[in-house]
C-alpha cells in the first residue's frame, strides 16, 4: 500500500497520507478495510478526480 501511494505522490505524516492539493487519506481506515491493490488504485484515482 504504501508504495502505491508513493506512485501516486503522497507521503505519510503521522497516521495520514497527504498530498499538496489534495484531501489527506488516514491510514488506520484503510488497514481496518482492508482493500486489495485494485481498490486501493480506484480509491487514488477518484481522489484525484474530485480535485
Amino acid at each position: 500500500m504504501y508504495m502505491l501511494v508513493k506512485e501516486y505522490g503522497y507521503h505519510l505524516e503521522s497516521s495520514n497520507f497527504q498530498k499538496d492539493g489534495m484531501q489527506s487519506i488516514p491510514v488506520p481506515e484503510l488497514l481496518n478495510n482492508d482493500l486489495s491493490v485494485e481498490s486501493m488504485r480506484e480509491l487514488l484515482d477518484r481522489n484525484a478526480l474530485q480535485v
